[in-house]
């Protein structure tokens, strides 16, 4: 319910969602902010035709607000901005792309639209931090405590 893979209709159907992070914090306005990390292949020759592909219902079910470059870990990329209204929830979202291999990464945050701009340098601010680091697997379980990052979630 929480995942924002309905919001792409039929261009998601090999989206893998890695991650879901939804604020628990009570609001009035029908909507909890979340933020995501997803990925799926490539869907077109270079990152503008694959974002153009895969956001294009997207694009027409909501207003595209803002569309320019934006670098990610030493990945270029693009930043979108979008408003939507779904069932009478006013939605701004914000999701900062890049492509890596074969593959688009996403990651990003859904927010009511009217705290949309209020927090826009915090989104800035963690799409900035995001980092993609490779998990070595033990042989056994072992319980683990991740390294502070010391950078706050929005």
């Amino acid at each position: 319910e929480n995942s924002p893979v309905a919001l792409y209709g039929p261009n998601a159907d090999d989206m893998k969602v890695v991650l879901v992070l939804v604020d628990s914090k009570a609001t009035a306005l029908m909507l909890n902010t979340n933020s995501f990390v997803s990925t799926m292949p490539m869907r077109g020759a270079n990152l503008d035709e694959s974002i153009d592909s895969i956001f294009s219902s997207l694009m027409r079910t909501g207003r595209l607000i803002e569309r320019k470059d934006f670098e990610m870990i030493g990945f270029p990329g693009q930043k979108l901005v979008l408003d939507m209204n779904a069932n009478g929830i006013n939605a701004g979202m914000v999701f900062y792309i890049f492509q890596r291999g074969q593959e688009i990464w996403q990651f990003g945050f859904i927010t009511p639209y009217n705290e949309l701009f209020a927090r826009m340098e915090e989104f800035d601010t963690a799409a900035r931090t995001f980092r993609l680091r490779y998990v070595t697997p033990t042989p056994t379980i072992t319980p683990t405590v991740p390294t502070p990052t010391n950078t706050p979630l929005p």
